[in-house]
């Protein structure tokens, strides 16, 4: 992938510095240029002038520790740079995204606030649903001892639900399983076909459920086949795992977890998937509840994405 870019928003904390070894991971195998990125907060107390001294001060550290990472980086990678900006965090991390169009930004899960009961900080969870770039999110609480060279990938897995857009990420989840020799698990969860009725469904409308199923089952094993057949003469070590739910996302969780699986590739909608949000019911599931690393291919471009409500009134209160 020429010019491959990775936007990687760093607060100066431990925590966001969790997301760097899978930057490394993932930039070997793409080549990347790694853009590190810190966006400092003046103080907002009401009636309080900026200490200029103090100011001055604080960018200087924060363009001291941008330094340091660079030249950490720089020893196992060749592309890096920094960019130190003045603002809102979330506001100017995801503007520069879409100015320089980079292809993914690396997230930690967790950052200078601290670890807390929500998955995702309020900051992370800002630029992830309005960037809309791709995504790589890392969870903070299960990498904080993790070096800075030890992310190896060993399972990758691929939840399917649409061939057409879901085989979007297959070409980067193909190349970094080959990188790494890596398996590679394709995984699709068959929905159980709810039955709208007061009573007990018949045996008539149970076998018409079963027999759905099994049509679902015998389709998604023929093309779970063509894509063993195809992975394989491109050399990559193919697993696949079929199952039956009345709940697609909590199976998926569960299986992720019972197949130890280091990162999940997706793309950001599926079968089902509504141009309105930045991302599918999948895809929000795994950015919400998920505990494993994840790539998410976000497959619609910015003006493709409707804008919400909150976001088109927030723009007409600017102008006003």
């Amino acid at each position: 992938m020429p010019d491959h870019q990775i936007l990687v928003p760093l607060d100066g904390s431990v925590l966001a510095e969790c997301v760097l070894p899978h930057v490394v991971a993932l930039g070997r195998v793409f080549g990347s240029k790694i853009i590190l990125l810190r966006v400092i907060t003046p103080a907002t107390d009401e009636g309080h002038v900026i200490d200029p001294f103090s100011w001055e001060m604080q960018k200087a550290e924060a363009i001291s520790y941008l330094q340091g990472k660079k030249e950490l980086l720089n020893q196992l990678m060749d592309s890096v740079e920094y960019q130190l900006f003045e603002g809102k965090a979330a506001e100017k991390i995801t503007e520069y995204a879409r100015q320089e169009n980079v292809d993914l930004i690396a997230l930690s899960s967790h950052g200078q606030s601290g670890l807390n009961e929500w998955n995702i900080s309020s900051v992370v969870q800002k630029i992830i649903f309005y960037a809309q770039k791709s995504i790589l999110l890392i969870r903070a609480y299960h990498a904080m001892d993790v070096g800075i060279q030890d992310v190896r990938y060993q399972k990758l897995a691929m939840p399917l639900d649409c061939p057409q857009r879901a085989e979007l990420v297959l070409p980067m989840a193909a190349h970094i399983a080959k990188f790494y020799g890596a398996r590679l698990l394709l995984t699709h969860v068959i929905r159980e076909p709810e039955i709208t009725c007061r009573n007990p469904p018949t045996e008539a409308e149970l076998d018409l459920s079963r027999k759905l199923i099994e049509c679902n089952k015998n389709y998604m094993e023929k093309y779970f086949e063509q894509l063993t057949s195809q992975l394989s003469h491109q050399g990559v070590e193919i697993q696949s795992e079929l199952r039956t739910s009345s709940n697609v996302s909590e199976t998926l969780h569960e299986l992720m977890e019972d197949e130890k699986v280091d990162l999940v590739l997706l793309t950001a909608h599926g079968m089902t998937g509504s141009h309105k949000w930045p991302y599918g019911n999948l895809a929000t599931s795994f950015i919400i509840y998920g505990s494993k690393p994840i790539i998410i291919l976000q497959d619609l471009n910015p003006e493709e994405i409707e804008n919400s409500q909150a976001e088109i009134a927030a723009r007409e209160y600017k102008g006003h």
